[in-house]
């Protein structure tokens, strides 16, 4: 499963990259035509809008497979090991919740637009708000080897306390 995550990791990081030049792209071509050209590209804007979108929510995606999410360690490390891997399993189980509700509410934005397209682009305007249930899936999937990972780190301390 490690492989697996590591070559979604893998992938979600060359198109966060990707989607990032094609905004650097745009935003130059955006500056080249209207101040050489006296020309508006009118949908360069709002298409870095979406691709931005985009390159966040999956950039989360990488947050998460790396354990790089915002974590406020004040209280944890006073806390004995045996209580903060209770406390980190608790968080895990927190987080696995927040993310089943991003997506299914993320569902509900997408059908709530159903049938409106951007302004400026020929483009379903659900393709924008469809960033965070997908993003919220793949979280999902990055993240229950490391809720198996931590639960297995707190069965394994049961097991050698019990030893010990």
């Amino acid at each position: 499963m490690k492989k697996v995550t590591a070559v979604v990791a893998r992938i979600l990081e060359y198109m966060v990259g990707t989607l990032f030049m094609i905004i650097a792209a745009t935003a130059l071509a955006q500056v080249f035509s209207r101040y050489v050209l006296r020309h508006s590209l009118v949908w360069a804007h709002e298409l870095d809008i979406l691709l931005m979108i985009w390159a966040v929510w999956l950039g989360t995606v990488i947050g998460i497979h790396r354990k790089a999410h915002l974590r406020i360690t004040l209280v944890s490390e006073r806390l004995s090991v045996k209580t903060r891997r209770i406390l980190l399993i608790f968080i895990d189980l927190f987080t696995l919740l927040f993310l089943l509700i991003v997506g299914i509410k993320g569902i509900e934005v997408i059908q709530s637009v159903e049938g409106m397209d951007l302004i400026s682009m020929p483009i379903p305007r659900g393709v924008m708000f469809a960033a965070a249930p997908v993003s919220a899936v793949l979280m999902i999937l990055l993240f229950i080897p490391i809720i198996v990972g931590d639960l297995r780190d707190l069965t394994i301390q049961k097991i050698e306390k019990r030893r010990g």
